[in-house]
């Protein structure tokens, strides 16, 4: 699948999606179902949204949320940069758990018959990030 091309700033999120979503319009494509268009979004999207996290996001953004006078406005912008927090956490924590402990760090010995016996395995399976469904 494709990435969708878009003229101006491709690092913004919304502008990309409107941009996208108004070419699928133009072509008058009524057989698009929500799974494709879902596809399309995710392929076109992935590798802008870490650069749109890093543009948009910054310390002392909290500091003005904090500050905001609009209730409804502050609520969702706390709720936001939170999340947006926490996904900066976890990319962290996987780039540093990767760099850490790398996967060929193994003594490198003879195994028996059976592979890495279960305190190798362990070892290597206790330090990696784990991914809930």
């Amino acid at each position: 699948m494709k990435s969708v091309q878009v003229h101006g700033d491709g690092n913004c999120l919304f502008h990309s999606a409107a941009a996208m979503l108004n070419r699928i319009a133009m072509n008058n494509d009524a057989a698009m179902k929500g799974d494709y268009l879902n596809a399309m979004t995710k392929v076109h999207l992935e590798d802008n949204f870490d650069r749109f996290v890093t543009a948009f996001f910054h310390a002392y953004d909290e500091v003005e949320i904090s500050q905001m006078q609009d209730g409804d406005l502050k609520t969702h912008s706390q709720k936001l940069f939170s999340l947006v927090k926490e996904y900066k956490k976890s990319i962290t924590k996987t780039k540093e758990t990767v760099d850490v402990q790398p996967a060929d760090d193994l003594p490198q010995r003879k195994t028996s018959e059976r592979g890495l016996s279960r305190k190798e395995l362990n070892r290597l399976y206790s330090n990696r990030a784990v991914l809930v469904q």
